[in-house]
């Protein structure tokens, strides 16, 4: 039975403190003939609630605010995004105002805006719904109304041109951490490129583990591209593990569909890319449920991927032994 890492699961922080619990490692399990890492089950308020890779950063970068002397946060996100949920929920947990940017005013028949109404959001209607968009007027309100509030960006990330690189790395170092547990037998990593941060953060920790000799048997990076930027701009982890200077072990072919395998034979780890979205397999939009040997995916991220996997047998069957690691960035919110 899946299960959360956290013993204590409450939303009370007279009971439990979240970012004290930032760095604690989610397993990695043999599921069926694959292993996978099981980041579904960094969920605070149980198995099926809001989880995640993401909520790791998200939390950091809020408790962060909050401890420099933020009253509360504003945010905005395209209404499907699980931003919406995990940041009234933070909020919540802190016992700090939320304010949403969405792009609707219709709070109650989409799931993630519903729950995040449930814990107490604020939210501002904003007639254009692009991410864009909805992050400048987060901005703007904090200018005009709110500057003791902190924005958090839009995707959950740390961006250049608003922050240094020593913060950028620390950011990415919150993901990073959970690759201390992949097996050292592994030699394939599967892993979703949405926004890219948690990908980023994921190569930052292999990078760093590969500097202490070890992981020596991983040889090839699969990114499945079902975001923005790991469909139009796969380029951007490679930037941004070269600002951290954490891109040296990897080989970036960057075939618009790579065909596997790919590479010389080197120390290094080969990159490969598939672009989910771009390709016209599905849209973002999209929700593509999928159960692996009971575990349930996120029908808009990790489900997506293995239906294009599987769809494919051919061409990724290959994968599926016993030397294959799969990354579940989050899972679905029950």
């Amino acid at each position: 039975m899946s299960e959360s890492i956290f013993n204590t699961t409450s939303l009370d922080r007279s009971v439990i403190h979240w970012e004290d619990h930032i760095y604690d490692l989610s397993p990695v399990e043999k599921c069926g003939p694959i292993w996978l890492k099981r980041e579904d089950k960094f969920a605070p308020l149980g198995y099926g609630n809001i989880n995640g890779s993401k909520l790791r950063v998200c939390i950091w970068l809020i408790s962060n605010a909050i401890a420099s002397g933020a009253k509360g946060v504003i945010h905005g996100a395209v209404t499907g995004s699980p931003q919406h949920p995990m940041v009234a929920t933070i909020c919540k947990h802190y016992g700090v105002p939320c304010i949403d940017v969405v792009g609707t005013d219709d709070f109650v028949n989409h799931r993630n805006l519903a729950i995040a109404k449930s814990m107490g959001a604020q939210f501002v209607p904003c007639k254009v719904g692009y991410a864009k968009t909805l992050e400048a007027t987060a901005y703007r309100l904090q200018r005009e109304q709110h500057p003791d509030y902190f924005v958090l960006e839009t995707n959950i990330t740390v961006t250049e041109r608003r922050s240094g690189v020593d913060r950028i790395k620390n950011f990415h170092a919150v993901g990073g951490a959970q690759a201390a547990n992949i097996p050292e037998h592994i030699s394939t990593l599967i892993l979703p490129a949405g926004s890219c941060n948690s990908a980023v953060g994921a190569l930052y920790g292999i990078a760093h583990r590969r500097a202490q000799s070890q992981l020596k048997n991983l040889r090839t990076v699969v990114l499945m591209g079902i975001g923005n930027y790991g469909s139009k701009d796969p380029d951007f982890i490679r930037r941004r593990l070269s600002l951290i200077e954490a891109g040296d072990v990897f080989n970036w072919p960057w075939a618009t569909d790579s065909t596997l395998p790919l590479g010389p034979d080197t120390d290094k780890i080969d990159v490969h890319h598939y672009d989910l979205n771009g390709s016209g397999y599905c849209a973002y939009s999209d929700q593509m449920p999928f159960n692996f040997f009971g575990v349930e995916l996120h029908p808009r991220y990790e489900g997506k991927i293995f239906n294009y996997l599987n769809d494919d047998w051919p061409k990724f069957g290959h994968l599926f032994n016993n030397s294959t690691c799969f990354w579940i960035v989050g899972g679905p919110v029950t």
